[in-house]
């Protein structure tokens, strides 16, 4: 007979693995520093451009923290309704004719 089981702790590392990606993401940024002295007309541009790339940088970041977030709680959700379903299934599998 088959069991109905969802694998939690694999959900689990999922979302921790997504949470240290954002957490290296969001590193990576921590030591830009514009040059606010040069006058060549490319500096403008450049701080337009770091500026960006931080804005896209911090998006990305929550993105993939709402999708950890999301993982944990289907997986929990659907570990809760297996175990139900389980519960359910041995009730009526210990039913004699």
């Amino acid at each position: 007979m088959s069991t109905v089981a969802s694998d939690l702790g694999q959900a689990s590392e999922k979302a921790t693995a997504l949470q240290q990606a954002v957490s290296s993401l969001q590193g990576q940024g921590k030591t830009i520093t514009k040059d606010e002295e040069t006058t060549v007309g490319g500096n403008t541009q450049a701080h337009t451009a770091i500026q960006a790339e931080g804005e896209a940088v911090s998006q990305i970041a929550n993105a993939l923290t709402t999708a950890s977030t999301n993982l944990q709680s289907v997986a929990e959700a659907f570990a809760a309704k297996d175990a139900e379903i389980g519960a359910n299934l041995s009730s009526i599998g210990d039913l004699t004719p």
